[in-house]
């Protein structure tokens, strides 16, 4: 079974920024699976950005 996590990280950082933006807006592009290849790299490149 595929687990999808949305990621919250963006929503952070642009609440810090003062960009905030609806939790609801572009969430079909946040979408990736857990138990893919590589997801840590894809959160640490999300967290990084």
């Amino acid at each position: 079974m595929e687990s999808y996590w949305i990621c919250p990280l963006l929503v952070l950082r642009q609440y810090r920024l003062r960009q905030f933006i609806s939790a609801t807006q572009g969430l079909a592009q946040c979408e990736f699976a857990y138990n893919g290849d590589n997801y840590k790299k894809k959160v640490h490149e999300i967290s990084n950005t």
